[in-house]
């Protein structure tokens, strides 16, 4: 107890306790804030990490379309339901999908 009542009574160590106890709660950029702040940034590059696969997905694909003859015919089998003259498409839909 009496060891408290001196560093209490310090100003130099009272001072550092009251800069401590500004800069963790009052300051600007808290410590709470910069929890905040630095979940804010792991968002962020997880966002970008998986914008950057589908950058490279869509390259890939977009390089395949155009020098790719059966990429082409496929992609617009598949999205567009264009047929040859010569085909018939029918359509499955699953009724579970439907509800």
């Amino acid at each position: 107890m009496k060891n408290l009542i001196k560093v209490l009574k310090n100003k130099y160590a009272l001072i550092i306790a009251l800069f401590i106890v500004w800069m963790i709660f009052f300051d600007q950029d808290n410590l709470p804030r910069q929890f905040q702040l630095n979940r804010e940034q792991n968002e962020a590059e997880a966002e970008n990490e998986f914008l950057s696969e589908g950058f490279k997905h869509d390259s890939i694909m977009n390089h395949q379309l155009k020098n790719n003859r059966e990429a082409q015919e496929k992609f617009a089998r598949e999205n567009y339901l264009i047929k040859a003259k010569d085909e018939t498409i029918f359509l499955v839909i699953d009724e579970e999908d439907e509800e």
